[in-house]
């Protein structure tokens, strides 16, 4: 293995160039921004019954502001003190327990099935797109996403949006089966610091700790003022955690394990390091703001159970260390400005500089007793858009703007390193290539309230070029019947692409049977019809429904070619989605939720042969139906003790393995139901410093301790993580 070394953001001249260019003065941008903090200091004080009773507005689904019920898009908003109140640990978590979604866990990055449809060996939750304040927080080369502590610190949320459908007319590539806006807290609304430390660990593990150094550990701080004009959020957070002894499937069907390790079941070493950072000063004007920011993320996973090799790390018989190591770094600057231009005009302008790639510690063990891997690829780039907003009647709406997107990907490079002294003995592929991948695009959408206190209509187009994959035509339309003032109706459609990643277009393999890159590739394109009543049963509870077709064309999938693998477009996928929820609140005494959804997914392929019969039409990885629960409530016969209890249960049918292990296996397997309980025990509100208000939470994850596997690839399956106990202290000041 390459030897660990201090790590480092990518911090190539052109950021620098780029923190330059963006932070010259822009004085017609000064202007004033419709401000949040009000609002956001409303609902910070406002208690849960309040908040389920008050209009919520979103942004995400039109980039206009509206309620909940009138948006034109199916709709979930997570808030602050949804995560805090859950015990929520990362988005990937606010994910799991979001109706439509589905996350199976790689001890890598987690992937993200939508409404029945996974992405596949590698897709990083890649069907999806995450944005942080609008901007596409995307890991370029690979088109992933990282869903974890890594990807924003949670004290610094002020809401969570997220999509379920189609976005690409909006958003453009990869606003595929959902996308998810993650929005900041500003400078004022923050006006202070947050401090958040926990510990814990598996409780089997308890009793063999070495230490503090042996327990899982993380910290989330932010910070942020106001002062007049200026302002500024810091915001930093960083977690190590264990996951050493997990077992390797019984189900997987061709697990590739080290001759030194061939005895071994479990993992010896699964230690998750990430960490990020976000920073932003913002100038408010009398018609706007500017704002430049910037964001820096990590991560280094040991990969137990990666695609290439399981169960790796260890000690061979001449005593080398040996094992997979992830190390991956990205991050970006941004500049944000917003003028309202007159009454019925506003401009805005989003600037961002990115860059990524691999870290010094990435070494991935093949199974050869020479050497290992050291992957090498960069790559770094521009994105703008420019959009107007233009209102020339209080029932009429437009949203326009032009974007362009430039990648620069320096293609992977990758090294042989000699496992006795970590020294350079050759490469995998020739000398270095480089792709530019430029989209410009153009957008336009109109929302329009037809009918009074009736009817709303929207309608959208996105037209976007890519010189590599060409042109792709994105289109949306919806009408909102406002029945009454507690009961709508959405009718919906929309259409989006999935571009091909680099990775998926020049990937070089790094042992037989790893993929191949496929520059023949096309985009995958989805249709999605969608039928979504809500009603508003009284102050304290709300109904909602969803209805969803999704016809998506192109499928890529996983071929055999010679001794690899490559993507392939080689099918058509039908899914159908039922999704039911209800939310109750009671003052600040009692919150709950709880929510079923029903998929079925069948695929039409293009090809034949053993490999098509073998695998069959029905859907796999996602589940077909999840039922959710969670219960939280305040404990009154304790105060003025501000305890609160609260417990979540999610419980997901049996899933069918993934093609790819099917065709391993030779013939179709399914993998166990299981239900996943978890319960918190907080303390908030508590007195301990002379300023300021203190938290004590006990978190249990996994109480049934649940040891199932899900649906994993490259013939393994993937543990479920087991009980883990966590203690978190909060301090605002």
């Amino acid at each position: 293995m390459s030897r660990r070394t201090p790590h480092t953001f990518p911090t190539p001249m052109g950021l620098t160039l780029a923190v330059l260019l963006l932070s010259c003065p822009i004085r017609s941008l000064l202007a004033q921004e419709p401000d949040p903090d009000d609002m956001a200091e409303r609902m910070m004080a406002a208690s849960l019954e309040e908040l389920l009773a008050t209009p919520v507005e979103v942004w995400s689904a039109t980039r206009t502001a509206e309620t909940l019920e009138s948006a034109p898009s199916v709709v979930d908003v997570v808030t602050a003190r949804d995560i805090r109140l859950w015990g929520m640990r990362s988005v990937a978590e606010v994910l799991q327990y979001t109706l439509g979604f589905y996350l199976v866990d790689d001890h890598v990055f987690p992937d993200t099935a939508v409404r029945g449809v996974a992405g596949g060996l590698g897709s990083e939750s890649g069907t999806i797109k995450v944005m942080v304040n609008g901007r596409s927080v995307a890991f370029r080369t690979t088109a992933g996403n990282w869903l974890g502590v890594e990807l924003i610190p949670l004290s610094a949320i002020e809401r969570i949006e997220i999509i379920r459908g189609p976005a690409s007319a909006l958003y453009g590539a990869d606003a595929f089966l959902a996308t998810v806006n993650i929005i900041l807290k500003s400078p004022a609304a923050q006006n202070g610091a947050l401090i958040r430390g926990a510990l814990g660990s598996e409780t089997g593990a308890l009793d063999d700790l070495n230490g503090l150094s042996s327990l899982d550990r993380s910290i989330d701080v932010t910070t942020g003022a106001q002062w007049k004009k200026m302002g500024f959020l810091l915001s930093f957070a960083g977690e190590r955690t264990f996951r050493d002894g997990l077992s390797l499937p019984a189900t997987s069907p061709s697990p590739r394990i080290p001759d030194y390790n061939a005895e071994r079941t479990a993992s010896s070493s699964l230690r998750h390091d990430s960490r990020v950072f976000y920073g932003e000063l913002r100038y408010t004007g009398n018609r706007g703001y500017l704002r430049l920011s910037g964001t820096g993320s990590g991560v280094e996973r040991d990969g137990e159970f990666s695609q290439w090799t399981q169960l790796s790390t260890g000690v061979d018989e001449q005593g080398r260390r040996r094992g997979t190591t992830i190390d991956l770094t990205h991050g970006n600057v941004g500049l944000d400005g917003h003028l309202d231009a007159g009454d019925t005009m506003s401009l805005d302008l989003r600037l961002t500089y990115f860059s990524g790639g691999t870290g010094d510690n990435d070494a991935i063990e093949v199974g050869s007793s020479l050497f290992t891997i050291h992957r090498r690829f960069f790559y770094q780039g521009m994105n703008g858009v420019a959009e107007v907003h233009w209102t020339p009647h209080p029932r009429l709406d437009f949203v326009g703007g032009l974007e362009m997107l430039y990648d620069n990907e320096r293609l992977a490079h990758h090294q042989r390193l000699d496992k006795s002294d970590d020294s350079v003995i050759g490469f995998i592929d020739a000398e270095p290539g480089r792709r530019q991948l430029v989209n410009p695009a153009a957008f336009l959408q109109v929302n329009a309230i037809a009918v009074p206190d009736l009817l709303k209509l929207t309608g959208g187009i996105r037209f976007d070029y890519h010189n590599v994959y060409g042109s792709q035509i994105s289109g949306r339309a919806g009408a909102v019947f406002l029945w009454t003032e507690t009961f709508t109706t959405k009718l919906l459609y929309g259409s989006a692409f999935k571009a091909p990643s680099p990775t998926l277009l020049y990937a070089v393999p790094l042992q037989p049977g790893d993929v191949i890159g496929n520059p023949h590739l096309k985009p995958q394109y989805v249709h999605t019809f969608e039928l979504a009543p809500m009603l508003r049963l009284s102050r304290n509870v709300s109904l909602y429904a969803a209805v969803a077709y999704n016809l998506l064309l192109d499928k890529a999938e996983f071929q055999p070619d010679g001794i690899n693998v490559t993507a392939e477009n080689v099918s058509r996928v039908h899914g159908l989605s039922f999704e039911f929820g209800a939310d109750m609140a009671y003052r600040d005494m009692i919150s709950s939720f709880v929510s079923f959804e029903l998929q079925r997914v069948v695929r039409d392929r293009s090809d034949e042969g053993y490999r098509a019969v073998l695998v069959g039409e029905r859907g796999t990885v996602a589940p077909p139906w999840i039922f959710r629960l969670g219960f939280s409530t305040a404990l009154p016969f304790l105060q003025p003790v501000p305890l609160r209890m609260g417990t979540r249960l999610m419980v997901v049918g049996e899933r069918r393995a993934s093609q790819e292990n099917i065709v391993e296996n030779g013939s179709p397997y399914t993998l166990p139901a299981f239900a996943m309980w978890d319960a918190l025990l907080s303390f908030d509100g508590l007195s301990v410093l002379p300023q300021g208000e203190t938290a004590i939470r006990l978190a249990a994850y996994n109480l049934l301790d649940v040891r199932g596997p899900d649906p994993g690839f490259a013939g393994v399956d993937y543990p479920l993580l087991p009980r883990r106990i966590m203690l978190e202290l909060e301090q605002q000041f």
